[in-house]
């Protein structure tokens, strides 16, 4: 009765409410990455959303509107005259005020996103008794709190006038571009329940009089949070019914109940109360690739996701836009989350954006029409109309059966299950991110429980089945664009690739984790396939990256979070999809699979007569360096021997004395060898040196300790860096193919100090660790990265045949590097990621062999049984050669 009382009372404001009349209004923003730089998009520019048919552009880069704002009314201590806060907050506000007036001249309103509450660091150090409860949390309950947003909102529409309004959020906070300011949500949940309701009322009541009231200025209050005031009905009418609708005030409710996530139901908030209602729509969906395969989300949210057809009530905006409440959508163009893929074609987001603008404008006329006027838009030739339709409907059918379930739809399980809590955790995969275990253990455990788990993976199965029937109907699709057919074709065949890794990665876990949950023997037969399957699945996936240059960023099989906010730590980092299936595959078969290695490079025949080489494709490349061991010595003019460690002689390096190098039959052959006095040796062979490695000594000529430095005898910067060799076959010592540059940790900056490159390293027989980076130094300065991303290299060893030669390579660009093992990629290009760097600047290469305790000034061997088996046996770390490459051009 209170519900529809409320409508009615709804129904007479939307006609006219203080005088007013109030029609829906389409507005649009451009969420982008927090911590990272602004996303380049066309949805920045207001001409572009004129032309789509929206009112209004939401700004929201996380400078918020009171970051304009100086307080002096109140306190001119807070940014002082010619301070640089000052200075800050006047380049904040210049830029507020040019972003409206561009908005204004394209016949939009500019709304500016903020999340409250947020005050300047020195305000709150000045008067943090005041405005700060027992926690330090700054409190909405505290009097001057209160006073101080209305005296911020005085401020702000004096000095940006041009402004038209506020888009409040209250659920999170981030501050990664405020460098002067603080603050925390208003509410605490959890722990003041009841309290919580009073303040949303108290900051809502404040706004509208200071805002709608006072100024005649448009409001949007954000309900979102973690399943309180957004989706809980009782809570939102709580709060909402101790405040007097305004005309200039609208609640912003997401379509979802919760997170923009498949599986939800349409949010039981929508259609409630006596407040209009903006609903927010997010067209690049941070869990279903942002764009980068087809998601055409359109038809669904307008008229009803398959999944949600059998729920009662309220499923879609075509029937919420029947309602009085309806005040409009929001649509967020581009992003939400952080992180990837990262789009070269915004296609996707495009037509959500343009279809969901066009029916806001005119829902009567239905989805379809508004969808047809995108098609024509962009070209699609009228005989094609009908397959681009089919093509857009899939990808709904195929993304639930891929990423979600439509297990828990219909009759098939009790109501309850539907919740977000249940054991379908939508999250598994995020941004460019595919969860592993941590992820994955209570959707397994409950398929397990209710014997669904092969109809998971059919479902799955079938996801793929569609998504073949997509590439099928991308690839005949005519367009006057060709970018829009281009696009379809890379696009569709993005989403058919990721959908085999999910398959065929969760059959290998799935299988798996039940065979250890049952206690039963696994399915060797199946898991062998599916690894093999998945395995190839990532190669065609970094294929169609170096084929196509429309293509996103690729997913990746790891599962990084990195958090920037206040309160948090760092960077959380969780076992990923690819570490999941590493981890049974060597569980299972004694072996582990290279699954993150694709097939990427070809044979290219470089020295006549010689193995050829194993290069990316895609690239064209000239042959700048090399040795092929052709003789019967050492060319001495291309290596040298390294004697040194950190300035002093190291007598555990071998030397030319000792016979541990010896080039006979077209390979290089490095050996152990034991000395007279029992100390073990072995061979460390470069073709420049690391200026700390120099030995001290008196220098008549002046105070510098260090002799006359050799000139290198061969440094390279960029380029592709290749070794073919075997590696020793006994344990005790241990073999690499690496780089270092001669200023290591000289700078701070390694891109300009150089950073260490081991392409190769094994520490144990038929065993790889992953390829190391190291820069700043080794000491207090020190950063190292890894590739494949993992914490420690005992995390990802990939094993190999050690009876065989085996090519190691390194792609080095000024934007990262990528690994290869056998010709196929290792891992995902690194460098630009959280905590890594690239070096600019020329390197020289090194192999080396070491051994175990070599560094002991006092270990000479004895009673080390590894070493004296390898000596007596003759083992050796074999090269067949090593190349370097210009990259000349992109193919």
């Amino acid at each position: 009765m209170r519900i529809l009382c409320g409508t009615i009372l709804a129904a007479a404001m939307a006609l006219s409410v203080h005088g007013a009349e109030s029609r829906a209004e389409v507005m649009d923003m451009v969420h982008h990455n927090p911590g990272e730089p602004f996303t380049r998009t066309a949805f920045t520019d207001p001409g572009t959303l004129a032309s789509y048919g929206y009112d209004a552009m939401v700004v929201n880069e996380f400078v918020f509107p009171q970051c304009a704002v100086t307080f002096d009314s109140f306190d001119r201590r807070v940014f002082p005259e010619g301070s640089p806060e000052r200075a800050w907050v006047m380049a904040a506000r210049d830029r507020m005020r040019e972003k409206c007036r561009k908005c204004h001249a394209a016949g939009l309103k500019c709304y500016y996103f903020m999340d409250i509450i947020v005050f300047p660091k020195r305000l709150v150090e000045l008067y943090r008794d005041d405005v700060c409860g027992p926690d330090g949390r700054i409190s909405f309950s505290r009097p001057l709190t209160r006073k101080l947003h209305r005296i911020m909102l005085d401020e702000l529409f004096e000095v940006v006038p041009e402004l038209d309004g506020l888009v409040v959020r209250t659920g999170e906070t981030y501050l990664n571009n405020t460098p002067y300011h603080t603050g925390n949500g208003p509410v605490d949940y959890k722990n003041a329940y009841e309290e919580s309701k009073g303040i949303h009322a108290a900051l809502m009541n404040l706004l509208r009089d200071e805002v709608c009231v006072k100024r005649g200025k448009q409001v949007y209050y954000r309900t979102w949070d973690f399943g309180f005031f957004h989706t809980r009905p009782d809570y939102y009418l709580d709060v909402t019914e101790r405040v007097e609708p305004h005309t200039n005030l609208v609640m912003a409710v997401k379509h979802t109940k919760g997170d923009y996530l498949r599986t939800f139901r349409f949010n039981p908030t929508l259609g409630i109360g006596r407040h209009r209602q903006i609903v927010e729509v997010q067209c690049a969906r941070e869990y279903e690739g942002k764009g980068a395969f087809p998601n055409y989300i359109g038809q669904s949210v307008i008229d009803g996701f398959e999944e949600n057809a059998g729920d009662a009530g309220m499923k879609c905006l075509a029937e919420f836009a029947k309602s009085p409440l309806f005040a409009g959508v929001w649509t967020w163009s581009r992003g939400g989350g952080g992180q990837g893929p990262y789009l070269r074609n915004e296609f996707w987001c495009d037509m959500n954006a343009y279809v969901l603008s066009r029916w806001a404008r005119h829902p009567e006329d239905g989805e379809e029409t508004a969808f047809r006027s995108f098609a024509e838009k962009s070209g699609i030739a009228p005989e094609s109309l009908a397959d681009f339709r089919r093509l857009c409907l899939l990808s709904q059918k195929a993304i639930i059966r891929g990423r979600g379930t439509m297990l828990l739809c219909g009759d098939a399980l009790p109501a309850y299950m539907k919740e977000p809590d249940n054991w379908l955790f939508v999250g598994w995969m995020r941004d460019d991110c595919l969860g592993g275990i941590d992820e994955l253990r209570k959707t397994m455990d409950g398929l397990i429980a209710d014997g669904l788990l092969d109809a998971r993976l059919g479902e799955m199965a079938e996801a793929v089945c569609i998504w073949k029937e997509i590439v099928g109907l991308a690839g005949g699709i005519r367009a006057s664009d060709e970018a829009v057919a281009s696009y379809l074709s890379t696009s569709a065949r993005y989403g058919e690739i990721l959908h085999r890794i999910m398959l065929h990665g969760c059959t290998v876990i799935f299988k798996g984790y039940e065979a250890e949950k049952r206690g039963c023997e696994p399915d060797r037969a199946l898991i062998s396939r599916a690894a093999a399957d998945y395995d190839r699945a990532w190669a065609d996936f970094y294929a169609l990256k170096a084929e196509r240059p429309d293509c996103a960023s690729l997913f990746r099989d790891e599962y990084p979070f990195y958090v920037k906010r206040p309160g948090h730590s760092g960077a959380t980092h969780r076992e990923g999809l690819g570490d999941a299936v590493r981890r049974y595959a060597d569980r299972i078969f004694s072996v582990r699979l290279d699954v993150d290695s694709t097939a990427t490079c070809e044979c290219v025949s470089a020295v006549e007569g010689r193995e050829p080489s194993l290069l990316p494709k895609g690239r064209k490349f000239s042959l700048v360096w090399n040795d092929e061991f052709d003789g019967d010595r050492l060319d001495e003019s291309k290596w040298s021997y390294r004697t040194n460690f950190w300035g002093r002689r190291a007598h555990w390096f071998a030397t030319p004395e000792d016979g541990a190098v010896d080039v006979k039959d077209g390979l290089l052959h490095l050996k152990l060898v034991k000395r007279a006095d029992g100390q073990f040796v072995s061979p460390q062979l470069q073709t420049g040196e690391l200026v700390w490695d120099v030995p001290h000594q008196e220098n008549p000529k002046g105070f510098w300790p260090i002799p006359k430095r050799e000139k290198p005898k061969f440094m390279h910067r960029y380029g592709y860096y290749e070794c073919r060799c075997r590696l020793q076959q006994l344990p005790g010592w241990w073999s690499a193919f690496w780089m270092q540059t001669p200023m290591q940790g000289c700078s701070l900056d390694p891109r300009r100090a150089g950073i260490e490159h081991d392409i190769m390293e094994s520490f144990d027989p038929g065993e790889v660790v992953p390829h190391c980076f190291h820069a700043n130094g080794y000491g207090a300065d020190y950063l190292g990265f890894r590739c494949p991303r993992v914490k420690k290299n005992e995390d990802a060893i990939y094993k190999l045949d050690k009876t065989q030669f085996h090519t190691f390579g390194m792609l080095w660009e000024p934007d990262g590097y990528t690994l290869y093992i056998d010709g196929r990629q290792h891992g995902p290009k690194v460098g630009q990621g959280e905590g890594e760097a690239v070096s600019q600047t020329e390197e020289f290469i090194l192999l080396t062999t070491e051994a175990k305790w070599y560094r002991n000034d006092h270990m000479t061997g004895k009673g080390v049984p590894e070493l004296e088996a390898a000596v007596a046996s003759g083992d050796e770390f074999l090269v067949d050669y090593v190349r370097v490459y210009d990259i000349e051009e992109t193919k």
